[in-house]
C-alpha cells in the first residue's frame, strides 16, 4: 500500500501521489504505475509469482475472475529488458502496453495514464515485451 496519497497532511512533505493543493493537486510521477495497478488488478484477481530474469527486473502477472491477464515489469537497471510473457492453453486477445520511463510518460489532459499501442496477442505462442532501463511496462488485456 501507499504510505501517503497526497502532500497536504505535512507542510514540506513531497512523498505523496500528488502535490498539495497550493501546488495545484499535481499528479507525482509514481502515480502512473500506481494507478495501472489498481485499474488492472482488480479485485479477485489471482496474482502469480514469476521468476525473474534478472535480479534488476521484477515481474508480476495477474489474472482476473473472467480470464484476462495484466503484466507488469519493473526494470531498475541501466539497459532496457526484452522479455517474453506466455501462458499456456490461453487464446488471443487485445492487449494494450503502458510504459513509465524517463523518456516516455503517456497521459490524458488530467495525467492519467494513456496506452503506448494495442496489438493482439496470443499468450499461447509468446508476447515479446520490452521494459526501458529504469522503467515500468504494463500489459493488459483488462478493459478500461
Amino acid at each position: 500500500m501507499a504510505w501517503m496519497l497526497d502532500d497536504n497532511s505535512h507542510q514540506g512533505f513531497a512523498w505523496g501521489l500528488w502535490s498539495n493543493k497550493k501546488s495545484g493537486l499535481k499528479l507525482r510521477p509514481w502515480a502512473y504505475p500506481w494507478a495501472l495497478l489498481c485499474r488492472y488488478v482488480p479485485p479477485g484477481a489471482t496474482v502469480y509469482r514469476v521468476k525473474s530474469p534478472s535480479r534488476e527486473v521484477r515481474l508480476l502477472a495477474a489474472r482476473t475472475l473472467k480470464g484476462e491477464w495484466t503484466v507488469c515489469a519493473v526494470n531498475r537497471g541501466k539497459r532496457a529488458a526484452r522479455l517474453v510473457v506466455r501462458a499456456a492453453g490461453d487464446k488471443a486477445a487485445a492487449f494494450r502496453r503502458y510504459v513509465y520511463s524517463a523518456k516516455s510518460l503517456k497521459k490524458d489532459a488530467d495525467g492519467f495514464p494513456v496506452a503506448t499501442d494495442t496489438r493482439r496477442v496470443d499468450l499461447a505462442v509468446g508476447a515479446a515485451i520490452t521494459c526501458p532501463a529504469n522503467g515500468v511496462v504494463m500489459f493488459t488485456a483488462v478493459p478500461d
